[in-house]
């Protein structure tokens, strides 16, 4: 009987190490150290009370397919790690920061103030499509931003897409971004958040000017300079100094950019070092003596009513952006690049105490 079970170990075994070669078998019993365990390997000519695990092949699960939308945000980047929310308005954000096309045309778009606020106005296009909300807060000298919520969106994001506040020691207003994309990857102490400032959209500067017997408004705007035909990111922490300044922020000590061993994967956005912003000054009226007063011609605008909040931009010589009173609560805002929206915009707006 011993020499028969021998006989039957050395089979059986022989064929476990084949079958292992073959299948890809891993047996966790292979040298057993217990006594009883040898013993069921000896009594087991069919290997029938052995744990074997098969290496199957990893499973394959279905994923949806993502298609990338040219000009917008993946669904990877739509996600603030840092905050812990989505943010799908910022896509759309990223794109209001950007010019039109050149054209020697104005774009027309249209502001209409709410009929229950006078505190909330609407951005819509020349289609009456809405692109943005603005909302004042005069307690805190500021104007938010906001982008209208679309068909997947349940609430409004945490933050609005743009922030303007009013700096009364220079009579002017500083247009940021909520969300910086060239400190995305940087560490805190080297973020424009940490120098107290944010990603730069448009500094307005206002003062006035004296034409004939009237004192008249001014405006000096300052945007970012534009790459391949898109504006840059103006970020004081990259840059070394504010937007329209020649001085670095002196809030948290100055930052030097292109020293910095941390590059952002938005690097290529920022502008060139040691290149200044872009700045457009107002068209000032002419005075007419059959008329006894100031005016201002608007391209391709007729019907205008008189309004302080009525002004021309213009660049190199040549009109960029124009906004004039079209009703009571409505108002025109026609412009080009190098404007963006969001540029044009919180240009309009700033202007919303003139009187």
């Amino acid at each position: 009987l011993a020499d028969l079970i021998f006989l039957l170990r050395r089979t059986v075994d022989s064929k476990n190490r084949r079958n292992r070669r073959i299948m890809g078998y891993i047996d966790k019993i292979d040298q057993p150290s217990s006594p009883v365990a040898k013993f069921f390997q000896v009594l087991e000519p069919l290997s029938f009370l052995k744990e074997r695990v098969v290496r199957a092949p990893p499973e394959v699960k279905e994923v949806e397919e993502c298609v990338a939308i040219p000009g917008q945000l993946s669904g990877f980047d739509e996600v603030d790690l840092e905050k812990g929310c989505t943010w799908n308005s910022q896509a759309g954000a990223s794109l209001l920061k950007h010019p039109p096309p050149k054209s020697d045309v104005l774009h027309r778009y249209t502001i209409v103030s709410s009929s229950v606020t006078t505190d909330e106005f609407q951005l819509m296009s020349e289609s009456l499509e809405l692109l943005m909300i603005a909302r004042r807060r005069p307690e805190k000298c500021t104007i938010d931003f906001w982008l209208p919520l679309n068909e997947c969106e349940q609430q409004a994001p945490p933050v609005p897409a743009f922030c303007m506040r009013y700096q009364k020691e220079g009579d002017e207003w500083l247009l940021v971004s909520s969300r910086c994309e060239g400190c995305a990857h940087r560490p805190f102490h080297l973020t424009c958040d940490f120098l107290g400032r944010r990603q730069q959209v448009a500094r307005v500067q206002h003062s006035r000017r004296k034409v004939q017997k009237c004192s008249v408004h001014h405006v000096d705007l300052y945007v970012p300079p534009l790459l391949n035909d898109q504006s840059t990111l103006w970020c004081p922490a990259c840059t070394g100094k504010d937007l329209g300044s020649k001085t670095p922020p002196s809030v948290g000590g100055s930052c030097s950019p292109m020293g910095s061993p941390i590059k952002s994967p938005s690097f290529h956005l920022l502008p060139p070092e040691g290149a200044d912003a872009l700045q457009l000054t107002s068209k000032l009226p002419a005075w007419s003596q059959d008329l006894g007063g100031l005016i201002l011609n608007f391209e391709d605008r007729s019907g205008l009513l008189s309004s302080p909040r009525n002004f021309i931009l213009q660049h190199e010589g040549k009109v960029v952006m124009q906004h004039a009173q079209i009703a009571e609560n409505t108002w025109c805002l026609d412009f080009k690049s190098p404007l963006s929206v969001i540029q044009a915009f919180a240009s309009a707006m700033s202007s919303i105490d003139w009187d």
